[in-house]
């Protein structure tokens, strides 16, 4: 969901599910973790490139939080406690090609498709373990988005 007004930037609300899969190696043990969260994505997208009055390439940076929902620790070895926080919460930056943009009728906004760079970047800790350690987690992910420009007040079917 994306608000736009003239042209130069839009607010961007966002739903991701995540599922992250890596291993933690310890000298004496390995972790494999298998987790899925939901994260809640809040992004202010400046437009850097537009094509025919619409953008075209924007550039997005904001926050997020992440709502763990399911976890699965695999440990060989040593045995190992590790515990993940419920919820953290961090940075996003955000590069997005839409190449093409849908009005739809009725003045009820626009449908953007588009290609999606970002990166994450958690500000809190996301998991402990029984050494001490602790960490935020960092991603990268690339994908597809639907966006949904809606018309603002007084913008009447103007873009």
């Amino acid at each position: 969901f994306q608000a736009r007004r003239n042209g130069s930037g839009s607010l961007v609300l966002g739903l991701e599910y995540i599922h992250y899969r890596f291993d933690l190696d310890y000298q004496s043990s390995r972790v494999s973790m298998d987790i899925v969260d939901l994260r809640i994505l809040a992004l202010a997208r400046l437009t850097l490139f537009e094509l025919r009055g619409a953008p075209f390439l924007a550039m997005g940076f904001g926050g997020y939080l992440e709502l763990h929902l399911y976890d699965r620790a695999e440990i060989t070895g040593e045995d190992r406690r590790i515990e993940l926080e419920p919820v953290s919460v961090g940075l996003v930056v955000e590069l997005l090609v839409t190449p093409v943009h849908v009005a739809l009728p009725n003045n009820r906004g626009t449908l953007v498709p588009g290609l999606f760079a970002r990166a994450h970047r958690g500000l809190t800790s996301q998991y402990r373990d029984d050494l001490g350690s602790s960490a935020p987690l960092s991603s990268m992910t690339f994908g597809v988005s639907l966006g949904w420009i809606l018309s603002l007040p007084g913008e009447g079917s103007r873009r």
